[in-house]
């Protein structure tokens, strides 16, 4: 039996964290010794990690935190700690442990935005990129990325893709506006997903349609970009129809109570949001960045908008709030193209070979 530690920064509602919480419950369930680290903040996927799944945190304050360090490693040597899994920038201490104890490290790169980093972060990629035994990407564009400006090796890189995993319940849940009429945006309150877009085409919308209702589900970071979307909401003529709800643990309740799913987004890897929103049925309406016009084969199966043109999102959504036959076929198309390509069972089957060539 394999003993696998992911290490992930926080178990807030992230799509790096939703994956890296999905993958140890379910490699957990193929026979593999699953842990999972979290090592600065706790938040609300911490209840749904497996109880069969091995759990440590960290409480790491900064970089360099050997505290930190001190109980990871010995985590790692109580437990036989064979990998260490490290989702996106958890790259460095899993680096440290591996200089310690010769442990195999494996780096999950989510990062839709790896062309926009910085120098210093690069520099430090390109020299810990020696202690890598393994890189996963999400997406073609990090695939050819880490080829081009890190110089991987081709036959030490694989591209894993994400995967949709929503836990059905019966429990209902209170949202603003009525159902037949909501827009759904799962994205954290981060500049790269670009709210303000989406809140410019909403006035648009609302102009035509004001029974419509934005609901935008995410964590709020309360920083200078979240209080610069919700003061545009407040400036808004339309800012009762916009609605900021923060993180929810309730997603596939608020999918199922939401009629178009949409994404503003300047960049992306392959957002797990996109994917929920095919496995609930939405007809999609989303930026052409990153991996999204693959997965919607090129707007075959959703709608696909340039990035930062509001009155362009706005008119695609106007479409399809006018169209619900299109949309339905759009939905239907969808949905059946995420459950056969991006299976969670392809997704755990590709890692655990991985896993066992190393």
């Amino acid at each position: 039996m394999m003993n696998v530690m992911h290490i992930i920064d926080s178990s807030e509602l992230g799509g790096a964290e939703k994956i890296a919480v999905s993958l140890v419950n379910g490699l957990v369930d193929r026979g593999i010794e699953s842990h999972i680290c979290v090592s600065r903040a706790e938040g609300p996927l911490t209840d749904s990690i497996d109880s069969k799944v091995g759990y440590t945190f960290l409480k790491k304050k900064h970089t360099l935190d050997v505290n930190a360090m001190i109980k990871l490693l010995r985590y790692c040597k109580n437990k036989n700690i064979e990998i260490i899994h490290a989702h996106s920038s958890s790259f460095f201490i899993a680096v440290i442990i591996k200089i310690f104890t010769g442990i195999k490290v494996i780096w999950h790169n989510h990062n839709g935005d790896s062309r926009n980093i910085s120098s210093i972060n690069l520099l430090i990629l390109r020299f810990l990129k020696r202690y890598f035994d393994y890189v996963v990407v999400v997406s073609h564009n990090l695939k050819m990325w880490s080829l081009d400006t890190l110089r991987f090796n081709d036959k030490k890189i694989a591209l894993l893709n994400n995967y949709p995993d929503l836990s059905r319940s019966d429990s209902k849940i209170g949202l603003p506006g009525e159902k037949g009429k909501r827009i759904i945006c799962l994205a954290n309150l981060r500049p790269i997903k670009d709210h303000k877009t989406l809140i410019q085409s909403m006035e648009i919308i609302c102009a035509k349609h004001p029974d419509w209702h934005l609901l935008i589900v995410g964590k709020d970071f309360d920083d200078s970009y979240a209080l610069e979307i919700r003061e545009f909401v407040r400036d808004s003529i339309f800012q009762n129809n916009i609605h900021i709800l923060g993180s929810q643990t309730k997603i596939s309740q608020i999918l199922d109570a939401s009629d178009i799913g949409v994404l503003s987004s300047l960049n992306e890897g392959l957002p797990v949001s996109l994917l929920e929103y095919g496995l609930a049925g939405l007809p999609v309406v989303a930026t052409a960045v990153g991996e999204i016009p693959i997965v919607l084969n090129n707007g075959k199966l959703g709608v696909l908008v340039p990035a930062a043109q509001p009155e362009i999102l706005a008119r695609a959504i106007i479409e399809i709030i006018e169209n619900p036959a299109v949309a339905d076929e759009f939905a239907v198309r969808f949905k059946k193209f995420v459950q056969e390509k991006y299976s969670k069972d392809a997704c755990l089957l590709k890692l655990e070979n991985i896993y066992t060539s190393l």
